[in-house]
């Protein structure tokens, strides 16, 4: 549910004060008025109930409104902008995300993006994307899950959620088969030219230039307006509202639609449990009903929620009305009694634009000031600084002490409007980046209007000298060795110290750090790895510290604790549930886990966990070792590759596999060597997968191909059980594995990923989720030296420069808590809890 209302200015003296409000109105964006230039209005009997507007469709043509026009003045030369002029900066939310659309025709938004509503190509949600279309856009309406625009063109696109049919392109996709998502803008209904659109919550209303009223979505109160009810009546495409062309403002949302026609009269149909309709009755009709006999409303907002319902409008002298449910004084009338007709809303006037959601009401008036009323929220709906459910208002509080502001929206646990001429300001619910505003913790809730799109990140990032990629989390080590982590802290895997031990044990995604946090206890750091069993890393003394893996009842485990004694460490690598590390001179090391043999020390089967580090054989030359899933590689002088642990899909490449998935017939409990090659300068392991490079630059990959982690170009279900020239390449550097990635770079600094693209991490710009069988260039990604991938097919890379940057699955670092398919800058590292 949302309204837009596109009031523009009049210039008659006897209204000049308060039409220059009424203008400022402009990018209230979900009942937007329209006005043909007639006086023409229903010539129905207005006491009537049951009757339906009966206009002649005789309006040709269509102007922006002047809202002091009544039903017999014809003047139009009062509005001397033309409605397809200009693009009418408006800001809107919707559930989970919003949009705001600027002064230059530019539609951003942010937020959750699964559906498409970002109109961005993408279902990946983000804190900024910018809709894609050719042509500058004029009107915007934000509903629940999708949005509607009118372009430069005067034609009318929606993009974003189509299942109950609110994009309106025609079609019934599958709910069960996710076909929902419209993620670029679809022409909707005829070429136009079209002046007015409303998005409700599943509902789509629009006006065209004959003043004809459309609407689409579902039917199941007779919110269509087509005389029919439920789901035989519902439209996938535009309908037209029975009436005749005679309407110049809509409002649409879950249960029932209002209009204003041209002669200034209201109108409601669709669900009227509450007398949201406005009629005397609580009688639904599935036909605009007129609301009393008055001709001189200006526009008008509803709401619906499956407990209650309720609707308001402004009359052209600025009173503002409400009716309907008002259980927690969403009305404003100083009371929480229902009212089934029309009620001045208590306070001074005049009123210019008024949004509606579910028990709360926001207005703004023509002294630019901002007031809400009703129920508050856990997500400070009404914006007065406080979250709290219990919290109600019968009349109007005002809103800050700002007095610039107009067109205020409400949607889902969110709140926006204009402050001044085009700066947008939400409140509310932030949890997905609805707010726009990227902060450095977790996504916090803003219960006082910020800046939408306010960039409170840190600067980029640069003097990082390495990065590791975990399950959830990531870490980088500054120049000067002072160690940062971001990303999920549940397990206390950042290690933060007790910040994130309430977090965890109350909500675990508020532990989620979007930038860079110093790991508690300071100092620097040597080595280090991250992993699903948590971080370790090595300090110069040659001590090794570790934390993490979601220990709740180890306090040791939300900051680093010292392994053992030992001061000899020299490497470390943590896979999902099982670490192991080197010791000087050269000696293999590994605990944690061994339902598989991943350990290493000929042991291993379900349940079995080795609790402290035990040395693997009697070696002392090893050069480096590779975290897998369940599985363990490493490379021993003067360069013999050896695999062990997990062998279900042939991954540790040594000439068998098991039948299927988890069989553990062809696992091996002790390393085992890979071929006879002696010249193996890195590895990685992912879950069912593994893969190195030689002395000569050849890559080589092995294990299951079920993700095109072959390289070969296939996608298909064999299986390589050793290893396997991915291309005929030579000038192969390093390689690294994610779950379902691989991603290997080159001698020249660039980096090619194949796998699966899932959260975007092949990181070739492409929002798909299809799967990329063969390396292919990250984009926008130059002078790597060194890479890490993980879990959530994240990657990250060290560049020449000493910045970092991270693609695929969220957070990256940067703010964000959003995927992307492109690299994304890792910001300077921040010391805030």
């Amino acid at each position: 549910m949302n309204w837009k209302t596109c009031i523009h200015s009049a210039t008659r003296s006897r209204i000049a004060g308060l039409a220059l409000a009424l203008a400022a109105c402009g990018g209230d964006d979900e009942t937007t008025t329209t006005d043909a230039g007639t006086s023409a209005g229903p010539t129905s009997d207005p006491t009537d109930a049951t009757a339906g507007p009966t206009t002649e469709a005789t309006a040709t043509t269509t102007m922006t409104s002047d809202p002091t026009t009544d039903g017999t003045d014809t003047d139009t030369d009062a509005t001397d902008t033309d409605a397809t002029t200009d693009s009418e900066v408006a800001i809107a939310p919707g559930d989970g995300f919003a949009c705001m659309l600027d002064a230059a025709g530019v539609i951003r938004c942010a937020g959750e993006n699964g559906e498409g509503q970002h109109g961005d190509g993408s279902t990946l949600s983000s804190t900024g994307s910018e809709v894609v279309h050719g042509e500058p856009w004029r009107r915007l309406a934000v509903g629940n899950a999708h949005v509607c625009a009118i372009d430069a063109a005067d034609a009318l696109y929606c993009w974003g959620d189509q299942y109950r049919g609110s994009v309106g392109d025609g079609t019934t996709p599958s709910f069960q088969n996710n076909e929902s998502a419209r993620p670029s803008p679809v022409q909707v209904g005829h070429d136009g030219p079209w002046v007015a659109v409303s998005a409700g919550a599943f509902n789509s209303c629009a006006i065209d230039g004959d003043g004809a009223l459309w609407c689409w979505g579902p039917n199941d109160d007779g919110q269509l307006g087509n005389g029919g009810l439920g789901e035989s009546f519902a439209a996938f495409a535009p309908d037209e509202v029975e009436g005749g062309a005679s309407w110049r403002a809509v409002a649409t949302t879950s249960g029932h639609t209002c209009g204003v026609q041209q002669d200034g009269t209201l109108w409601c149909w669709g669900a009227n449990d509450d007398g949201q309709l406005g009629d005397g009755t609580t009688q639904l009709s599935s036909t605009p009903r007129q609301v009393g006999g008055d001709a001189d409303w200006a526009t008008v907002a509803v709401a619906a929620s499956l407990s209650q319902s309720h609707t308001c409008a402004i009359r052209q002298d600025g009173a503002l009305y409400c009716w309907g449910a008002n259980a927690f004084g969403s009305l404003g009338v100083g009371d929480e009694d229902d009212r089934s007709t029309p009620t001045q809303v208590a306070g001074d006037g005049p009123w210019t634009s008024v949004a509606a959601l579910f028990r709360s009401t926001c207005a703004t008036k023509a002294d630019g000031t901002l007031w809400c009323w009703g129920g508050n929220t856990s997500n400070g709906l009404l914006a007065n600084g406080v979250a709290d459910v219990a919290q109600v208002f019968t009349t109007p509080q005002q809103v800050g002490g700002d007095a610039d502001w107009r067109a205020v929206q409400l949607e889902g646990q969110n709140g926006c409007a204009l402050l001044g001429e085009d700066r947008g300001r939400c409140w509310g619910d932030n949890a997905t980046g609805a707010l726009g505003v990227m902060t450095s913790g977790p996504y916090e809730d803003h219960y006082t209007p910020v800046e939408f799109g306010d960039d409170l990140r840190n600067p980029p990032g640069f003097g990082w000298s390495a990065v590791e990629v975990g399950a959830t989390h990531s870490c980088a080590r500054a120049g000067d060795g002072a160690l940062w982590c971001w990303g999920g802290g549940a397990g206390g895997d950042l290690g933060s110290g007790f910040d994130d031990v309430s977090c965890n044990l109350s909500d675990p995604s508020a532990c989620t750090r979007t930038a860079p946090r110093k790991v508690d206890g300071g100092g620097t750091w040597g080595a280090f790895s991250a992993g699903g069993a948590g971080t370790c890393a090595i300090r110069p003394s040659g001590a090794l510290w570790c934390w993490g893996d979601g220990a709740l009842d180890e306090e040791a485990a939300y900051a680093p604790a010292q392994v053992g004694a030992a001061t000899s460490w020299s490497s470390v690598t943590v896979a999902e549930a099982h670490r192991c590390g080197l010791q000087s001179p050269g000696t293999l090391w590994c605990w944690g886990s061994n339902q598989r043999g991943q350990i290493g020390d000929g042991q291993g089967g379900p349940g079995v966990v080795v609790a402290d580090p035990a040395q693997i054989g009697a070696a002392d030359d090893w050069t480096k070792i590779a975290k897998g899933f369940s599985h363990t590689c490493a490379i021993r002088q003067p360069g013999t590759l050896w695999c062990w642990g997990a062998n279900d899909r042939g991954q540790l490449g040594v000439g068998t596999a098991g039948s299927e998935y988890l069989d553990p017939s062809a696992d091996e409990h002790s390393p085992t060597q890979v071929g006879v090659a002696s010249d193996w300068v890195d590895v990685c392991g992912g879950r069912y997968h593994s893969c190195g490079v030689r002395q000569g630059g050849e890559l080589l990959c092995w294990g299951d191909n079920a993700n095109g982690l072959l390289g070969n170009g296939a996608i298909d279900a064999s299986i390589a059980d050793a290893p396997q020239q991915v291309g005929a390449e030579t000038d192969w550097q390093e390689v690294a594995c994610g779950e379902t990635i691989a991603c290997a770079r080159k001698a020249d600094g660039s980096v090619r990923c194949w796998g699966s693209n899932y959260n975007g991490g092949v990181g070739a710009g492409e929002l798909m989720t299809e799967t990329f069988g063969a390396p292919t260039l990250v984009v926008d990604l130059e002078g790597a030296v060194a890479l890490s991938s993980g879990r959530a097919n994240r990657t990250c890379a060290l560049l020449a420069d000493d910045s970092v940057w991270c693609w695929g699955g969220g957070p990256l670092g940067d703010h964000n808590v959003f995927s992307s398919p492109r690299p994304r800058q890792v910001v300077e590292g921040d010391e805030l809890p």
